[in-house]
């Protein structure tokens, strides 16, 4: 399975993912994973869909919709085949919300953002999930935030035996911390490292086996 891992910059419409997709159309990717909020409203999201389709390429990430966010995964049919509400605290519905959904045939599960920290505890048991997409918002706004998303995904990794892949924008701030750490990475159903990406914005196409 080979995936861009893309980390753009906060824009309105789609040009950084256009451009990701001209450049890599040659290496025949399955699927692209982009950060939490990169679709800035619903007309960027049907660009998006267009895009899909054209280069028969499968997306995920998240759009902003009335100032939430909201998990989706485009097929290479540009057919939208997942959306649902990042989890809070307080939106019990939210926690009642499949985070495992089909993907041209495979069983990928959704952690956006935050949800890393309670990933453990949410998954349902699903057997022979292929993979775990983790879109993020901004990059980290400390080392040591970074060190303990890192370690989450890590322990999500082992826990359900997969491939876990999560990647933040270029760009923006945590609660106006004045900065933040990019970060992308990839760990196997063994928690070991297939790379991990801080403080470098370039995208990546990582290839693995599941």
């Amino acid at each position: 399975m080979k995936l861009l891992i893309g980390q753009p910059k906060f824009e309105v419409g789609v040009n950084q993912l256009r451009k990701d997709l001209e450049q890599f159309f040659e290496q025949t990717l399955d699927l692209v994973i982009y950060p939490e909020g990169y679709f800035d409203s619903e007309a960027a999201l049907k660009e998006a869909r267009l895009l899909a389709k054209e280069y028969s390429i499968s997306i995920v990430s998240s759009v902003r919709k009335n100032g939430k966010d909201i998990a989706i995964a485009i097929n290479s049919n540009g057919e939208l085949v997942y959306f649902r509400e990042k989890t809070e605290a307080d939106n019990q519905s939210c926690l009642r919300m499949p985070l495992v959904f089909s993907l041209e045939g495979r069983d990928i599960g959704y952690l956006l953002c935050m949800e890393i920290l309670k990933g453990i505890r949410d998954f349902p048991k699903v057997t022979n999930m292929d993979l775990i997409v983790h879109p993020i918002g901004v990059g980290m706004f400390s080392e040591e935030q970074l060190n303990e998303w890192v370690t989450e995904a890590k322990k999500i990794a082992i826990k359900n035996k997969c491939f876990i892949i999560g990647t933040s924008h270029a760009d923006g701030s945590y609660k106006n911390c004045g900065y933040s750490i990019p970060i992308a990475y990839c760990f196997d159903q063994n928690g070991d490292e297939i790379f991990l990406q801080t403080n470098k914005v370039t995208s990546k196409i990582v290839e693995i086996t599941c």
